[in-house]
């Protein structure tokens, strides 16, 4: 799974994650059929599957993502506003984050891009907690946008809020009210598609973007 950045602000739909599209599945504790059984079967899997890959990559996303050449990625940045990248995750692990999409329990909001006319799909937003591999992918990535961020707002005369420290922002933000989570899932079938947009969720804001794809 290769990765990219590109710059973020306000998505011109207005949108900001709205709750009331969110998908829940909780059991009715009367009576639970044999398909309900299979389906929580099936999610024990996926995650026992999932945490079996975040052992074997917790000491190595960092240095993979310390690897990438961010020379030639802020040299992107800079001329054409998203930079591309090599390879970040392996086969096994992009294959255990695609499972969890079926597990409804991992996600707070379900979207659907046709709904809100900007594109043909789906997306879930992440509940808490956070799968692990998604969490240490963000504390990797941002030692190495921060230098980026700061350098863009110091262009622009501009404040850079951002500390060094990733989990000081998660902080600040939570105490601002911005507590839901906003790394999210992509699920696209054939002929769907993404129109440009531009997202933002509350005050406080970091103006770059990673996806991985």
């Amino acid at each position: 799974m290769s990765g990219s950045f590109r710059r973020r602000g306000r998505r011109s739909s207005g949108h900001q994650g709205d709750d009331r599209h969110a998908t829940r599945w909780t059991p009715d504790g009367a009576e639970v059929s044999t398909s309900r059984i299979a389906r929580v079967e099936r999610c024990h899997e996926v995650s026992s599957r999932h945490e079996r890959v975040v052992t074997r990559t917790r000491r190595s996303v960092a240095a993979r993502v310390d690897a990438i050449d961010w020379d030639a990625a802020c040299t992107e940045l800079d001329s054409l506003g998203i930079a591309a990248t090599g390879p970040v995750l392996d086969v096994e692990e992009c294959h255990a984050l695609a499972q969890l999409y079926g597990d409804e329990q991992r996600f707070r909001s379900t979207i659907d891009m046709a709904h809100h006319r900007f594109g043909e799909g789906q997306y879930r937003y992440f509940a808490h907690p956070l799968p692990e591999l998604v969490t240490r992918l963000r504390a990797a990535f941002w030692r190495h946008l921060l230098p980026i961020a700061r350098e863009w707002a110091e262009r622009r005369d501009d404040p850079a809020p951002w500390p060094d420290d990733f989990d000081e922002w998660l902080d600040a933000c939570h105490a601002a009210g911005q507590t839901r989570p906003t790394p999210l899932m992509l699920r696209y079938g054939p002929g769907d598609w993404n129109a440009l947009h531009r997202d933002l969720y509350g005050e406080l804001v970091f103006p770059l973007q990673a996806r991985l794809s």
